[in-house]
Formats: structure tokens, C-alpha cells, sequence
């Protein structure tokens, strides 16, 4: 079904062989924000730290991996949609956060006993820059709008994503 924009058939949504054919994209970003990147950051070992003066090793590990829908960086942290960035010339984009933990121990301590801790764990979220946002992803904030909602947000009614 072609969609004309003489006629009313826009008002049916987006035809869904249409939907079909950008879903696997949205899929895969969807995948890689809430499965992919969580899996790719467990997967890195913790460094481990040596303090000869003081006698302590320290243990960095990262956690928490998340990417933010896009923001407005005014100080007002209001959403930003792509209508605004596409105008802008600007990139639609999230905020990738991480934790970063630190435990730390006697040298002659044995790890394995977290009970050995000199300290509590400690965690500090942090940001590691800013990450493109696919439209329609779960990352975005066009995601499950009507048409009615679309285009108050100066989008077309029959985005597609991707």
C-alpha cells in the first residue's frame, strides 16, 4: 500500500510492511542499549591497584551502564525530540553514564573475603560522553506516541524510525 499524501491514507499510520522494514534496525539498538552493552561492560576484568606506601590495594570495576533519552543541556533538563535537533543542525543524543566502584584492601589481605574491606564500596556514577540515539528506540522519546502526539512535537504522524 503506497502512502499518498493527497489522500487520507497518512491517517491509517505507518503501514506496517513499512514498520517491518526498519524494526530490526530499532531492534538491534534496543538490544545493544539494554542487553549488549550491560554484557560487554561485565565482561571487563577490574584493575587492580597497588599502593606500596600505604600498604592497600584498590579495586576498579565498572557498573550500571545506561544511556539517557536525549536531554537539553540549558540547565533546564527538559527532552529534547529529533524535530529539535534536525533544526538545530545538532545530534540527538543520550547521556552515557556508568558506575564506577572502588573497594580497597591490605596488601596481605585475602580478596576473595569481601568482609576484609577497609572501607565501603564506593560508587560514583559518571559520565563517559554522549551516545547518537536511533529514533523510535527505547532511548527515545518519540517511542509509543500516537500520530496526535507526533505532531505536537513537530514530527511527521508516520515516523518510521531507524
Amino acid at each position: 500500500m503506497a502512502v499518498s499524501f493527497e489522500s487520507d491514507d497518512y491517517k491509517q499510520g505507518v503501514p506496517e510492511n513499512l514498520e517491518n522494514l526498519v524494526a530490526p534496525h530499532i531492534d538491534s539498538f534496543d538490544y545493544f542499549v539494554e542487553r549488549g552493552l550491560p554484557e560487554a561492560v561485565r565482561l571487563i576484568r577490574p584493575v587492580e591497584v597497588h599502593d606500596s606506601f600505604r600498604k592497600l590495594r584498590f579495586y576498579l570495576w565498572w557498573e550500571n551502564p545506561s544511556i539517557t533519552k536525549p536531554f537539553s543541556e540549558d540547565g533546564q533538563h527538559r527532552p529534547v525530540y529529533p524535530s529539535e535537533c534536525r533544526q538545530s543542525g545538532g545530534t540527538y543524543r543520550g547521556d552515557f553514564r556508568i558506575d564506577l566502584c572502588v573497594s580497597y584492601f591490605d596488601d596481605d589481605d585475602d580478596v576473595a573475603d569481601a568482609d576484609v574491606a577497609k572501607g565501603p564500596m564506593q560508587r560514583q556514577q559518571i559520565s563517559l560522553g554522549r551516545m547518537p540515539i536511533m529514533v523510535k528506540s527505547s532511548a527515545c522519546h518519540l517511542r509509543n506516541l500516537t500520530q496526535e502526539q507526533l505532531v505536537r512535537r513537530k514530527e511527521e504522524s508516520i515516523e518510521l524510525g531507524g
